[in-house]
């Protein structure tokens, strides 16, 4: 199995280099050529808040693979939001190049609704890892996934109630009540 550590830098340089891929021993190179598929599990796609670089960062991590005809799966944390006419048009023409995008989120939903992209809805990979060790196989099973938020923290800060105190409570009387976290 080969494990490709690809960061901006080498995003970058392989996107240079794409016209002369032939004779480029890069081992991208080799590794794109060995794969049926490309799962990008990024943080953040195509917030626009970001700004123009990170447009062509996002772009780019799903451009490339399409270039060596890759099938892409989208998987990030969230996906926008997106405002402006132009940087909704290069996101969905981006988008439409997957094979399939998940959307981890309500407001993630909202933007790839509003780009008229399909997508499935998922969870966070990150409960992925436990799920062979819990009973999630089994059908009767109950399974909450919680996924603490900075954004919804922030929601808290004026409150009597803490946000970590919130959680704690909400994850006691889960498990009190035989769910599995």
């Amino acid at each position: 199995k080969k494990v490709l550590l690809w960061d901006p830098k080498g995003i970058i340089g392989t996107f240079l280099k794409l016209p002369f891929k032939k004779f480029n021993k890069n081992p991208i190179n080799d590794v794109f050529n060995e794969v049926d598929f490309v799962v990008d599990i990024s943080g953040v796609v195509f917030v626009e808040k970001r700004g123009f670089l990170y447009l062509i960062y996002n772009s780019l991590i799903t451009l490339i693979p399409y270039y060596y005809k890759k099938k892409i799966i989208k998987l990030p944390q969230a996906f926008g939001p997106i405002d402006s006419y132009y940087y909704l048009k290069v996101a969905k023409f981006v988008l439409n190049k997957c094979g399939l995008i998940f959307s981890r989120g309500r407001s993630s939903s909202e933007t790839l609704k509003k780009l008229e992209i399909n997508y499935f809805e998922s969870t966070d990979i990150g409960f992925f890892n436990d799920a062979k060790k819990t009973s999630f196989l089994n059908q009767n099973a109950k399974i909450i996934a919680l996924s603490p938020s900075v954004i919804v923290s922030k929601k808290f800060e004026n409150q009597e109630l803490s946000y970590i105190e919130f959680l704690n409570k909400l994850i006691h009387n889960l498990i009190t009540n035989n769910f599995e976290i």
